[in-house]
């Protein structure tokens, strides 16, 4: 859990504007990806063979949450975009985006915990979901800090 709290002190540090993709958001995003994988590496404690089996699986995971999260991303840039003029209609059509953007979240998580529950094992596959979670959590805890709520 070292590289946990790690993470954490990586996120203190860094406080990228959300409006904008600079290269200090770039730097913590990358720098975030490779932490994220060696947090799991630490607290998944994988086996050789265990890895050859689990490593490519979480790849083609973190590749769909990439493409969900650049959405996520763009979403903010648009809400921070019209913040000053958000009209009911725009914030509701937001928040359903949210929501099915949450949705789909759900949907990948799903898929890779079968992926992994039935090349490894149920608890495998709970352990990897469980600090997939608490990564995604400190980060959506920074981002919920950052965005200005709705007027």
């Amino acid at each position: 859990m070292k590289s946990l709290l790690v993470l954490i002190a990586l996120l203190s540090f860094f406080t990228p504007a959300l409006a904008e993709e600079s290269p200090e958001a770039e730097l913590l995003a990358s720098d975030i990806k490779g932490r994220r994988a060696d947090i799991v590496a630490e607290v998944m404690q994988l086996s050789d063979s265990q890895g050859e089996i689990f490593w490519p699986i979480y790849e083609e995971m973190q590749l769909e949450m990439d493409h969900l999260r650049k959405s996520q991303r763009e979403l903010i840039q648009e809400y921070l975009a019209v913040y000053n003029n958000l009209s009911d209609e725009v914030a509701g059509a937001m928040m359903l985006q949210v929501l099915e953007l949450e949705k789909t979240e759900l949907g990948i998580k799903k898929k890779y915990f079968g992926k992994i529950g039935e090349a490894l094992s149920i608890k495998t596959a709970a352990r990897f979901l469980q600090v997939e979670n608490q990564i995604d959590l400190l980060l959506d805890a920074k981002t919920a800090a950052e965005l200005p709520l709705i007027k």
